[in-house]
């Protein structure tokens, strides 16, 4: 690694392969302004360049990240990671608040709109550069995936993943992915879109080929063995759950047809889908719910088998005994 480009690495152990990394264009004849920690990723099929795995931006190299994004020519962005996790930055926000505008080098962010939900949000973003024009893109923001660890809910996903591939670009250039170091998260992101479109197409799915060949054009894509095997559930509930939504325009015509009942099954299709949530939603354990099954709390359930979980339940404040009640947060999507 050339001393100079050194700092533009998020972290020193990890930097982007010569014969896969992303070449900027030269500025001010300056050699290394080339250089920044991102790779293509070769994409199903042998699509090359399907994917940009790139770590997320740090200070000193937001001007680099944002002639990535214009010379790319990506219309996509998926980040996987929260701007600061367990009290550290992970990622330079990149992006200006509403009505704002941020400028960095000849490059200038504007947010046109910011959409949020449950799991993630959708913005899209206006960059302007001089004497270029403007350009228009969408960031997918995932925000309930910890680092180096998986999302508690698989079918979020699955669900995200499925409305970035919808959603129609302008804009030639490849995916950019990315979380904070751009391997973890990331790969295990492009390698579940590369499977699911592998499985369409064949029937059948190679995991570990995959991730090899991921790991060949950046390091240690897909970074744990918990991602790896989180990998292997996503497919699985992708292969239950497929592609279950319609649009508002066709909804009375679909739900007429889910209610048809299957002579081989006796069930209609809708029954069939409610019982499918018992094998796509994440179990309840024990230890998930220790507040609500201690001893001075017990008998504060109406059913023992339906308790406030300790990640979303209502907490009293005093004068109370304890702060217990069998009451949850919910999010809407």
């Amino acid at each position: 690694m050339n001393a100079v480009n050194k700092p533009k690495n998020r972290y020193k152990d990890l930097c982007a392969f010569d014969h896969s990394r992303v070449k900027l264009d030269i500025e001010n004849d300056d050699p290394n302004s080339d250089y920044i920690n991102a790779c293509y990723i070769t994409g199903y099929s042998d699509v090359e360049k399907k994917y940009i795995a790139s770590q997320g931006p740090i200070d000193v190299i937001i001007e680099e990240f944002l002639r990535l994004l214009w010379v790319s020519q990506t219309g996509k962005i998926v980040m996987l990671t929260n701007l600061v996790e367990m009290g550290k930055e992970k990622c330079f926000k990149y992006w200006p608040d509403s009505g704002e505008e941020m400028k960095f080098g000849n490059i200038s962010v504007t947010l046109v709109n910011e959409d949020n939900y449950s799991h993630f949000a959708i913005r899209t973003l206006k960059l302007t550069k001089d004497e270029y024009g403007s350009r228009t893109i969408k960031q997918y923001h995932y925000t309930s995936w910890p680092d180096k660890g998986v999302p508690t809910d698989i079918a979020s996903l699955v669900e995200f993943r499925s409305k970035v591939i919808k959603a129609v670009s302008p804009h030639p250039g490849p995916m950019l992915v990315h979380c904070s170091a751009g391997i973890g998260r990331t790969g295990t992101f492009i390698a579940l879109d590369y499977l699911i479109e592998e499985a369409s197409a064949e029937y059948s799915v190679d995991i570990y080929e995959c991730v090899k060949q991921m790991r060949y054009e950046r390091v240690n894509m897909v970074q744990t063995w918990g991602q790896y095997v989180f990998l292997h559930d996503a497919l699985a509930v992708w292969y239950i759950v497929e592609d279950i939504t319609f649009p508002v325009s066709s909804y009375q015509q679909d739900y007429h047809t889910l209610l048809k009942v299957n002579s081989s099954s006796g069930k209609s299709k809708l029954q069939e889908r409610f019982e499918m949530l018992n094998d796509v939603c994440p179990p309840q354990s024990t230890a998930d719910c220790s507040v609500a099954l201690s001893e001075e709390n017990k008998n504060k359930n109406r059913d023992l088998s339906i308790l406030a979980s300790d990640k979303v339940r209502l907490c009293l404040s005093k004068p109370y005994t304890t702060d217990y009640i069998n009451a949850v947060f919910l999010s809407v999507r």
